[in-house]
Order: structure tokens, then sequence, then C-alpha cells
């Protein structure tokens, strides 16, 4: 709604603003960086001894997990760290208004939190609070908007990020396929190491779905 005074230096665009400002949080980000930590630690400390069985499919799995990890941390940084898309105020917004009012355009594309004027593929992040160019999606494990400078980075970690989360369930099926043929007595750490990968896996799983 747009309401005017007679001189037109009184204006109001919308009914009402936010009551409380909703705030980007690093926590959620920094609990998947901890629990990926973690899984690189069991997998490649934990798990790397034991290659009896298929030997040559677990040193392929390796080296392959090096290659995905390789992929993974600089499109993770880059995701996080890069400006969506962000508009910038290119304009005083009340002589925006006035100009667009007088010459009879609608305000549609205005947007009244930045006070800028939107382009037609933006949409405006109720969690930043910008509006991003090609807007996706808050993403709260790169604790960032998705727009158009970051989401095909996104996508590569992403893609990355599931083949990694693959032969790491291979690697744990042929771990204990190992301890169950090849040890008659196997140590307690040879079912803890698998057992402690796959729970972090269910972990950090739900990012795939972001």
């Amino acid at each position: 709604m747009v309401i005017l005074s007679e001189n037109k230096t009184n204006m109001c665009l919308m009914t009402h603003r936010p009551l409380k400002k909703v705030t980007r949080s690093p926590w959620v980000l920094l609990t998947g960086v901890l629990v990926f930590t973690l899984i690189c630690f069991v997998f490649y400390y934990g798990m790397r001894g034991r290659r009896d069985f298929l030997p040559t499919l677990h040193d392929k799995l390796y080296l392959t997990s090096y290659i995905l990890v390789g992929l993974i941390t600089p499109t993770y940084l880059l995701a996080v760290s890069l400006n969506p898309g962000r508009l910038a105020r290119r304009f005083d917004f009340l002589y925006l208004v006035d100009t667009l009012l007088e010459k009879g355009l609608h305000l549609d594309n205005v947007c009244v939190y930045d006070e800028i004027l939107k382009s037609e593929t933006s949409f405006h992040c109720q969690i930043c609070n910008r509006c991003v160019e090609l807007f996706d999606h808050h993403c709260p494990f790169i604790n960032n908007c998705l727009g158009s400078n970051n989401h095909k980075y996104f996508l590569i970690f992403l893609a990355s990020y599931v083949c990694f989360l693959l032969v790491l369930t291979i690697e744990v099926t042929r771990h204990m396929t190992d301890v169950l043929l090849n040890d008659t007595t196997p140590k307690v750490l040879d079912y803890l190491w698998p057992l402690a990968l796959v729970v972090l896996i269910v972990l950090n799983a739900p990012v795939v779905g972001f």
C-alpha cells in the first residue's frame, strides 16, 4: 500500500515492518565443519589399516576420496564466502519512489526492506534481509544465500559430497567384510571405527537436502 501526502514527502510503502529481524547464525555451519572433520579423522586414521579383503578396491576408494575432498573444500569455501549476488542500492529511495509515482509506474519491483529497485529475477531473503539476484534459498549449512555468484560452486560441492559419502559407505562395507572374513579374534576398535563413521555420516547427511 502506498500513502502519499500532498507534497509527496511523507511516504509509507508497506503496512508494517517485521517485529523482530531474523539474523544469520554460524552455528550450523560450524557444526557441519566439525562433523566433516571428524569423518575425515575416522576415515583416514581409524580405518586406514585394514586392506586384506579387496586391497585394490581399498586403494581406489581412498584415492577417490582424496580427489573428492580436493573438490569439496574449495567449492564449500567459495559458497560460504562469496557474495551470492546481493543487489546494491544505486538511487536515493525517496527520489526513486517519487519518480516511479510521477511516471505512473507500479511499485512491484521496489524492495522496501533494502530500499532499492529490484530486478525481475531477484528475491528478498528474510534471513539475510537482503535482495539476492537469482535467489534459490538460504542454506544454513553455508550460512549464506544461494544466488547468481555462488550457486554453481554449491552444486559442485553438493555433488562431490554425495559421492564422498558413497565412497565412505562402500569402504565401511568392505572394512566390515574384511574383519568378519579374515580375523578370528577382531579387536573392539575394528567395530568401533566403522560404527563411529556410520553415525557421523548419518549426522552430516542432511546437507544433501539443502
